[in-house]
């Protein structure tokens, strides 16, 4: 008679979490977790080998062929010649032995009580040896099953982990795009500014060009007001030198020399106006030429910024490559 439940994979050999548990959906087009899908499915396909039923008139055609060939009779060494079955097989194989048993106790039934107790003792031990070594396989192979949980909780675990892996790298990705999102409309708008401050400093170019060539004819005027002031302090001083000669011309030559500071007070005011409104033009040109450089300095830091958060989302999508490619 076989042990209770030798032979047989109980379901309480089987973890509850893999009867139960879900893989997480992973990485294929499809959505599903493959590694996982696929270890949990070789685990059960190996239970489902166990318990597959073969017929018993194979199993006895392989125990006559393995008692032709002297070689010793199992529950392992017909599995290993079947390849399937293995509860059917320990099944078949106990009754094969049981009615080999009751063939030999029909031929014995002419024996002596006495040969016939010990004949049975003896089949008695080699059953109970037969269960024991029957036992032992079982727990073989429970063992072996227990390994293929284990190995498949590892791999279900290393698949989570990578999944949660490529997860974490999609939303650092997603966020590098926005952010180089931002960054591009950013960098736009500093260009449509820089655009503006191009445009301007252009208007400023030509409203110099402008002034330096009103300067130029105020230099002009002013080289010309100083070569008629220069004149007339010679005239001042003719009169001065004929006032000493004549005291009847001393008051005509006051007033000559009055008239002619005056005029000479008003052509140094114009000079001093000119001078004013050139330092000006010359103020708002340097203005201009710094306000064109800041704007050139953020539009290249916006562009190196932008440059480098498009080189990081490549990486990105790089890595997330090379985790598909793992899974």
């Amino acid at each position: 008679m076989a042990m209770p439940g030798a032979g047989q994979l109980s379901p309480a050999l089987v973890p509850l979490h893999i009867q139960t548990r879900r893989i997480p959906q992973g990485c294929d087009g499809n959505g599903h977790n493959v590694i996982g899908h696929n270890v949990i499915h070789n685990v059960m396909a190996s239970v489902t080998e166990v318990h597959m039923s073969v017929s018993y008139e194979l199993v006895v055609q392989v125990v006559e062929e393995l008692k032709r060939k002297g070689e010793r009779v199992s529950v392992r060494t017909v599995h290993a010649v079947i390849k399937q079955g293995w509860v059917s097989i320990q099944q078949h194989l106990q009754k094969y032995r049981e009615q080999a048993v009751s063939a030999d106790e029909a031929e014995s039934a002419e024996l002596t009580p006495a040969l016939l107790k010990l004949l049975r003792e003896e089949v008695t031990k080699h059953r109970r040896d037969a269960v024991a070594k029957s036992a032992a396989e079982l727990e073989v192979a429970r063992e072996e099953v227990e390994d293929l949980l284990r190995e498949a909780e590892r791999l279900t675990a290393e698949v989570e982990t990578a999944t949660s892996n490529l997860r974490a790298a999609e939303v650092e990705r997603e966020r590098m795009a926005g952010e180089a999102g931002q960054l591009r409309a950013h960098a736009e708008k500093l260009q449509e500014r820089l655009d503006e401050e191009r445009a301007a400093a252009e208007q400023g170019r030509v409203n110099l060009a402008r002034a330096r060539l009103q300067m130029s004819g105020n230099e002009d005027l002013i080289q010309a007001l100083r070569q008629d002031i220069d004149a007339r302090r010679a005239e001042v001083e003719a009169e001065r030198t004929s006032r000493v000669a004549s005291d009847k011309d001393r008051a005509a030559a006051t007033a000559a020399l009055e008239a002619l500071q005056d005029r000479l007070s008003d052509l140094v005011g114009r000079v001093q106006a000119a001078e004013a409104e050139r330092a000006t033009l010359q103020k708002g040109l340097e203005s201009e030429r710094a306000l064109r450089h800041a704007a050139e300095r953020e539009r290249d830091t916006a562009v190196e910024r932008a440059t480098a958060a498009v080189a990081r989302a490549e990486d990105l999508a790089t890595r997330e490559r090379e985790l598909r490619t793992r899974l």
